[in-house]
């Protein structure tokens, strides 16, 4: 019996980040500027750890009956 696993990316490259997201990468890269959204900046490229996009997300999580939710993101 073989053991199968799944790695799972430590960090996404904008396109996949927006992607994944379901956000824009113009809006990826506003949130970078206003410090809201960490990357990783290697040479010229960024990347946004997985852990980071998935906070995000989490930060901006509006619960039913929630009216006083932060700013959306768009």
């Amino acid at each position: 019996m073989s053991t199968e696993f799944e790695l799972k990316p430590l960090a996404h490259q904008l396109p996949r980040a927006a992607q994944l997201s379901g956000l824009s990468r113009s809006l990826l890269y506003e949130l970078m500027k206003q410090g809201e959204l960490e990357y990783i900046k290697v040479g010229r490229r960024r990347l946004i750890a997985d852990d980071d996009l998935r906070a995000l997300i989490s930060r901006h999580r509006v619960t039913t009956g929630d009216t006083t939710a932060a700013s959306p993101l768009a």
